[in-house]
């Protein structure tokens, strides 16, 4: 075995992965969405102090459940495995472009979006149990009100997103003459 090998087991056996890590990843992503947004206060010349207690007590609550934990390294090894392969397409997309030309479409960027977020969500289902428990129910339970019912959301959203766009799109292209 090699000593690198060793090292990332010697890592495993003090609690490296399983505390450590998580510990410093929530801290930080707490500590920084509190910072962004601002939550404590804006003008309280305290407010890094209390953004730190609150990342570092939350940390410590989720680094106290093995069980969050688990899934918090599940969803992020297999959200890098989603990261890798987006990147592998993005290599070979730009392998059959001209130089200069590397940049898609907008469309296509919507599209990887749209699926990049659905891979993700997929993924946290998954780890979470969520996903079985939801595929068990619609399974057994796929019937004409439950179809109804999803195909009434998804034309609702999509009516609504149709809106949205089409509203915005009016309204810019005006902004934009004026300017």
């Amino acid at each position: 075995m090699s000593t690198f090998r060793e090292a990332l087991f010697f890592f495993e056996r003090i609690g490296i992965y399983d505390v450590v890590l998580p510990f410093l990843l929530i801290f930080t992503l707490v500590f920084a969405m509190l910072e962004k947004t601002e939550v404590l206060g804006s003008k309280n010349p305290a407010r890094k102090n209390l953004s730190a207690m609150v990342a570092f007590v939350s940390a410590f609550l989720v680094v106290a459940s093995a069980q969050l934990v688990a899934t918090i390294n599940r969803t992020i090894a297999m959200t890098m495995v989603v990261l890798v392969m987006i990147i592998l397409m993005m290599l070979v997309w730009g392998s059959f472009q001209k130089s200069g030309e590397a940049e898609a479409p907008s469309f296509y960027k919507n599209v990887l979006m749209v699926v990049t977020f659905l891979s993700v969500a997929l993924i946290l289902l998954w780890n979470l149990g969520w996903l079985q428990t939801i595929y068990a129910y619609t399974s057994g339970n796929l019937t004409g009100p439950v179809v109804g019912s999803v195909l009434l959301l998804i034309i609702v959203v999509g009516f609504m997103y149709w809106i949205y766009n089409g509203g915005q799109s009016s309204s810019g292209g005006s902004a934009e003459k004026k300017g």
